[in-house]
């Protein structure tokens, strides 16, 4: 195989992000949806822990890094 581009953790998070609210909702339509995404909190995704205020805008930690003669290099991490 490949190695995973550097989306795919989000991606896969967003994905698992979605069937909790689903199951939580009990639906996919209508506001149940829209209401379980922002009540979920502290999500343990692959990426991270990620919760949802009451807009359903996301919060959680942004990696900062570099590229220092062609390597990744680790700056720090932000949490909301």
């Amino acid at each position: 195989g490949k190695a995973p581009r550097s989306t795919a953790a989000l991606t896969y998070d967003a994905v698992m992000i979605l069937a909790v609210a689903a199951s939580d909702a009990g639906t996919i339509e209508g506001t149940g949806w829209g209401r379980a995404i922002r009540e979920i909190r502290d999500h343990e995704g692959v990426a991270g822990l990620v919760s949802f205020d009451g807009s359903g805008d996301p919060r959680r930690g942004v990696a900062l890094s570099t590229i220092r003669d062609g390597t990744i290099v680790s700056l720090r991490l932000i949490q909301p």
